[in-house]
């Protein structure tokens, strides 16, 4: 009769095993931290795991209380003929059935629809603006801004009542020639 196989492992693998539970627990404690100085100084060595793990997504849709509304950007540009129109959204996702890396463009929309981010604005409008040349549809400018729906609670859904829809105007930039 044959003994079982052993599924013990050897002192090397138990090393690199225990070394990536080490550095998990760190970054996690480092993370959720993240607002005192060791979780800062943690950080500034760890931040490259947690994003490619995924310790730095926004879990909260699973808490006990999800937040209950929907943002995003509108952006509209002013053709040569000088009319506003709609324009495509202001990030895409990268084409693929699969993405192997981080991909920062819902990212960067959400950045793009804060208040304090004209600067963002600024170079996202210079980068609308050379696509558009580059396409032989000219631009003069872009404007933003931002909407909001508050989702409705399911009750409400099921009789039909929407969320209103609220809108902000951020800015607008120009293009420069």
């Amino acid at each position: 009769m044959n003994p079982p196989p052993s599924y013990a492992v050897g002192p090397l693998a138990r090393t690199v095993l225990s070394a990536f539970v080490l550095l998990h627990l760190v970054a996690s404690v480092a993370h959720y931290a993240r607002d005192t100085a060791v979780g800062r100084t943690l950080r500034k060595h760890t931040r490259d795991y947690e994003t490619a793990v995924g310790l730095s997504q926004n879990w909260n849709m699973f808490a006990p209380n999800p937040p209950r509304s929907e943002i995003w950007l509108e952006t509209e540009v002013l053709t040569t003929t000088g009319e506003w129109v709609a324009s495509p959204r202001v990030t895409s996702s990268p084409t693929g059935p699969i993405r192997f890396q981080y991909w920062r463009g819902g990212k960067e929309e959400r950045y793009l629809f804060e208040d304090d981010k004209i600067g963002l604005r600024r170079r996202k409008t210079a980068r609308i603006c050379a696509a558009a040349a580059a396409r032989g549809e000219p631009v003069s400018g872009v404007r933003y801004t931002r909407v909001w729906q508050r989702t409705p609670k399911p009750a409400d859904a099921r009789r039909g009542i929407e969320g209103e829809f609220k809108r902000k105007f951020l800015d607008q930039h120009w293009c420069k020639p």
